[in-house]
């Protein structure tokens, strides 16, 4: 697994995130994990524990800038 890449990938899925939707926490944003997993699939051609790092890593990023 190559981390670097990985956290590339979790940089980029931030900045695709709109946070101007009222979400309680990153589970309830406009992604749910089943299209988060396919978008990381078809765009990125991660294996699942490759997307399970990323959704890790994403969900810490916008708990916090949710909690800001």
């Amino acid at each position: 697994m190559n981390k670097e890449f990985l956290n590339r990938v979790v940089d980029h899925i931030v900045k695709e995130t709109r946070m101007d939707c009222q979400a309680l926490s990153y589970r309830n944003t406009c992604w749910s994990a089943f299209f988060f997993s396919c978008h990381c699939k078809n765009i990125y051609a991660l294996n699942e524990k490759e997307i399970a790092y990323v959704w890790n890593e994403y969900g810490n990023i916008i708990n916090d800038k949710i909690n800001e």
